[in-house]
């Protein structure tokens, strides 16, 4: 439950800061003429928010790898938590049988569409 509530709020988190910085920019632009010092407030707070976004991604990505090194120990799929057996491929990778999802060794998702074999069309 709460891998599943880390990896949604990770997969999440890029699209919420770049709404709450196009909400600042509209709030900005409205007090551009009005009262310039909360543009200028809002422009320090946004540069120097950037680094609280960027250790709150990283805190996630280590929290999530955590999680999922935990659950791989144990022989159970982070993802769809399914106590059957991952099977562990070549390199390190761990896929599970049921969901097909695949984890390096750290414990990251990997991509699906990165790591499948070409096709032949």
């Amino acid at each position: 439950m709460l891998y599943r509530f880390v990896r949604a709020t990770r997969r999440s988190f890029g699209l919420t800061v770049m709404w709450v910085y196009i909400g600042a920019f509209a709030v900005a632009f409205c007090f551009t003429f009005a009262l310039p010092i909360v543009t200028l407030a809002l422009v320090f707070i946004a540069i120097f928010g950037l680094v609280g976004v960027y250790l709150t991604e990283l805190c996630l990505a280590a929290s999530e790898r955590l999680l999922a090194r935990g659950f791989l120990r144990s022989s159970t799929c982070p993802r769809c938590q399914h106590g059957v057996p991952v099977v562990a491929a070549e390199g390190g990778i761990v896929a599970c049988m049921t969901c097909g999802t695949r984890f390096d060794r750290s414990g990251d998702e990997l991509d699906p569409e990165a790591n499948a074999p070409p096709s032949a069309a």
